[in-house]
């Protein structure tokens, strides 16, 4: 039988484990809120891309843009950033999914950022895009973009996160339709290079009947 004392002891050394218990989870649960709060706060918070799109302004409108370029199709034509992200903003079929999107050229790629929602976070998602030219079946020279990376503020997303945001990118936002513009079907057969440089995009034309045996497109014409 045991005497009052050891009862008393005993029920001493429960709680003396139960506290350090105690602590320790509430610890751990202030270290999970403080996680989590910084991951919040990486993903919503605003990406560091520098200045803002620079450059001429060619256009209000993919429209004008074409009728712009339409005019000088011997040449290499630049797109500036301020042109890119016009014919971002044009071309977003939901304004609502993607919202205030601009795009910068960072280190031979287009960065492009736009406010969108992941679940039910508003994040800015930072998409990395390469541009290259390529010969699609009907014969007439096309700008392909491919979505190299994609993070939400200034955090990595994981992949099922990029590979969902890199759909939306690649189905909403047009980057590389802009030589499907009725105004720039004369002169797209003649497009030879495309070239991501440090004052923007760059589209080469060539002169018809030169042929240009450095195009992977390449056809006398």
């Amino acid at each position: 039988m045991r005497s009052r004392g050891g009862r008393r002891r005993a029920s001493r050394r429960r709680q003396s484990g139960i506290r350090p218990a105690c602590a320790v989870a509430l610890l751990l649960v202030a270290v999970l809120i403080a996680a989590g709060g910084l991951l919040t706060w990486q993903s919503t918070a605003a990406p560091d891309l520098g200045a803002a799109p620079r450059g001429p302004d060619d256009g209000h409108t993919r429209l004008q843009i074409a009728q712009g370029l339409a005019l000088a199709p011997h040449t290499v034509v630049t797109l500036s950033e301020k042109d890119i992200t016009t014919v971002l903003r044009s071309s977003i079929a939901d304004p609502q999914q993607f919202r205030d999107p601009e795009g910068r050229v960072r280190d031979g790629l287009v960065v492009i950022d736009v406010r969108t929602k992941l679940g039910p976070v508003d994040i800015t998602a930072v998409g990395r895009v390469a541009l290259s030219l390529v010969c699609p079946a009907d014969g007439a020279p096309d700008v392909a973009a491919d979505v190299n990376s994609i993070s939400a503020g200034r955090m990595p997303l994981p992949g099922w996160a990029v590979t969902q945001i890199r759909d939306r990118i690649s189905r909403d936002i047009d980057l590389h339709g802009l030589l499907a513009d009725a105004q720039l079907d004369p002169i797209r057969p003649y497009l030879d290079s495309v070239a991501v440089t440090a004052d923007g995009v760059a589209l080469g034309f060539h002169r018809p009947g030169l042929l240009q045996g450095n195009s992977p497109c390449s056809q006398p014409s």
